[in-house]
């Protein structure tokens, strides 16, 4: 009996490396790429699209927006209608395990998390962010970002 199990897990296993081999011979290298970013509720979602055309790829990408302005999914920047992702906590909950904030890449300091607001010299609203609290020499804050986590 365990012979046979063996010998259909095995069989699983060469069955699931051959159709591997098959994707990746005929799948090549795309010569073009796109991705999307997209709010949906509180979670931040890439969408990855590849093919031969750099014109196939941008009439796929204009069915994509529509749908997503239908669905109410708002894009990473929001700059074209003026709204923000409304993510004013950050993406951890402090206190919890295995959930700290990224740490800065320059000074691997925690980072500081700003809440979403009004820029005070712009009169414009932006999305919240991580924050490293270290200034330089030069009296400015360190101004680098958080390794992407998409």
């Amino acid at each position: 009996m365990e012979d046979k199990v063996k010998d259909a897990f095995e069989e699983e296993i060469q069955a699931a490396i051959e159709e591997e081999k098959a994707e990746k011979e005929t799948l090549p290298e795309a010569p073009a790429s796109l991705n999307v970013k997209f709010w949906i509720e509180d979670y931040g979602v890439m969408l990855t699209m590849r093919g031969t055309k750099v014109s196939t790829l941008v009439e796929q990408l204009e069915k994509i927006i529509t749908i997503a302005k239908e669905k109410g999914w708002k894009p990473t920047w929001a700059k074209d209608n003026g709204q923000i992702p409304l993510k004013t906590v950050p993406p951890f909950e402090s206190g919890s395990v295995g959930t700290l904030p990224p740490a800065c890449p320059v000074h691997k300091t925690p980072m500081t998390w700003k809440p979403a607001g009004i820029s005070k010299t712009t009169n414009r609203p932006y999305p919240g962010f991580f924050a490293c609290g270290v200034r330089q020499e030069d009296g400015n804050w360190c101004n680098a970002k958080p390794v992407d986590p998409f």
